[in-house]
């Protein structure tokens, strides 16, 4: 165990924190180029959760700051039914995009997750989410383009094929490859 526990490299990194405010981050992916972070989150319900947690009621220290142990025995806000997508830059971690428009409905104790597609080597953001949708987004200019309506129940993946084609996969039991510039963007069901 010892030997073992000696030859684990250990390295001193610089780290770089930015708070993403009154929101819950469910997951982060990397751009493919590696110049964007795409980050799913969660508005909480109520924006005074921040106000609570710095009251100076019992259990908290003088000074309106609450110790570690209290911050961990509060229970955590409710969250908001809409979701958003946010797009930082990876060296400076500033917002540069706000991808909204999906809803959710699951609990904060198991949030649902927005899936997202590889994206970062074109203008278009693709995901699928919670409410049945497949989104359609203009990176670059921050529009919704697109709202597909086709499947059933959550949209658990989302890929482009390189070529115009997209394909969506749902709790549904289907996939369903949707064409751009069709009339309505649907194109086959599997």
């Amino acid at each position: 165990g010892a030997l073992m526990e000696a030859t684990i490299p250990t390295y001193d990194a610089p780290v770089r924190v930015r708070s993403m405010g009154e929101r819950v981050v469910l997951s982060a992916k990397w751009s493919s180029r590696g110049d964007f972070i795409m980050l799913n989150t969660r508005p909480y319900a109520h924006s005074s959760h921040h106000q609570q947690g710095n009251s100076t009621a019992s259990g908290s220290r003088a000074g309106g700051t609450s110790s570690f142990e209290d911050m961990l025995l509060r229970p955590a806000p409710d969250l908001s039914t809409s979701m958003e997508l946010l797009l930082l830059d990876s060296r400076t971690l500033d917002t540069v995009g706000l991808f909204d428009g999906h809803f959710a409905f699951t609990t904060k104790e198991s949030p649902f997750l927005i899936f997202t597609d590889e994206w970062a080597d074109s203008d278009f953001l693709a995901s699928g989410g919670e409410d049945h949708r497949v989104y359609v987004w203009h990176r670059r200019h921050k529009r919704l383009i697109r709202r597909l309506r086709g499947h059933t129940e959550p949209v658990n993946a989302v890929s482009w094929n390189g070529a115009g084609l997209l394909a969506s996969a749902s709790d549904d039991h289907s996939i369903i490859v949707w064409a751009a510039g069709g009339d309505d963007g649907h194109r086959d069901r599997c």
